[in-house]
Order: structure tokens, then C-alpha cells, then sequence
């Protein structure tokens, strides 16, 4: 899920961050970079924030959100180094209604199920891998998001290391 994205929250912090900096040059600056441009600096074993709706496919990344929480951003990194997700495909919701409840759960399962049978190379049912979500918001739907990422995590919640694309377990 999507945090709504506060429309003075990113400015305010910007502001304050510059204005930090002018007193101290140690401070640094945040990246000024809107939440659709992806930058382009390859993910390393420390991770760099991306937000949620740039993830793609085959990006490794840690969430350190609580469950059921809504999520704005994750700390992508290289997919060699420990991970508690992997992106595996990001579905288009059809239709012009954001579904709720069993329709959501639905369009997960129509998104989710048979790609990940493509993408570890084993049916979710046979895995020892688990299937999480990122879907729209109320907010976002607003905004025009109408994809669900779905993402992959080890099934008892441990850190994975490498890529699950073929793993086939």
C-alpha cells in the first residue's frame, strides 16, 4: 500500500534541510528529484530510497515498515546483498472503479499468481517462497496509480540473498 503523500510535506522538508545546510555544510541535502523520475545510479549493498510506484521488476529491497501500514518509499539495493523483497511484476489494474475488500483481493491474485509461476519457475502453491503486495490507494487511485507490484519474500520472513527469478523453490 501507498502513503498519500502530503502536498506541503516534501517542500517543508526540503526548506528546512537547505536552511540546515547553510549552517552546517556535514548536513546534506535531499535528492530534489520527483517521485516519477528514477534515478539512474545502480543499487548498491547500502541501498538508495526509491519510491514504491518506480519499483520494476527484478529490484531487490528492504521495507522497514510496519505490516498493513501504508508505504511511500523502500530501500532498494543490490539483489547479491541480504533482501527482504524482490519485485516480480507489476499488474494494471483494468476498469475505472479502484476495487476494495474481495475485489482487491482478486485483482492481487489475478496479477500475482501466474506470474509468479513465470518468474520463480515453480507454482506459488509448491513455494517456500511468499507473495506481498503493494496496491493502490484510495489517494493514489486519485492520482491515477492503478497497478499492483508484486513482490516475493522468504517464507519465514528471513532475509534472502541473490535473485529469486528461476529459483524454483
Amino acid at each position: 500500500m501507498r502513503k498519500t503523500f502530503r502536498l506541503l510535506a516534501a517542500p517543508a522538508a526540503l526548506l528546512f534541510a537547505i536552511g540546515l545546510s547553510a549552517c552546517n555544510p556535514e548536513v546534506p541535502v535531499p535528492d530534489p528529484t520527483g517521485p516519477g523520475e528514477r534515478t539512474t545510479t545502480p543499487p548498491s549493498a547500502s541501498g538508495r530510497t526509491t519510491a514504491v510506484a518506480d519499483l520494476r521488476v527484478g529490484d531487490c529491497f528492504n521495507d522497514e515498515s510496519p505490516t498493513g501500514s501504508d508505504v511511500d518509499s523502500v530501500e532498494v539495493v543490490d539483489c547479491d546483498a541480504p533482501h527482504q523483497y524482490e519485485a516480480y511484476n507489476n499488474y494494471d489494474i483494468p476498469g475505472s472503479d479502484l476495487p476494495e475488500g474481495e475485489a482487491m483481493g482478486r485483482e492481487v491474485r489475478n496479477g500475482c499468481y501466474s506470474s509468479f509461476t513465470t518468474y520463480v519457475g515453480i507454482p506459488y502453491e509448491n513455494s517456500t517462497y511468499r507473495i506481498n503486495s503493494f496496491n493502490p490507494t484510495a489517494g493514489s487511485w486519485a492520482r491515477g496509480d492503478r497497478t499492483i507490484i508484486c513482490t516475493i519474500k522468504s517464507g519465514d520472513g528471513s532475509p534472502v540473498t541473490g535473485s529469486l527469478k528461476g529459483a524454483a523453490r
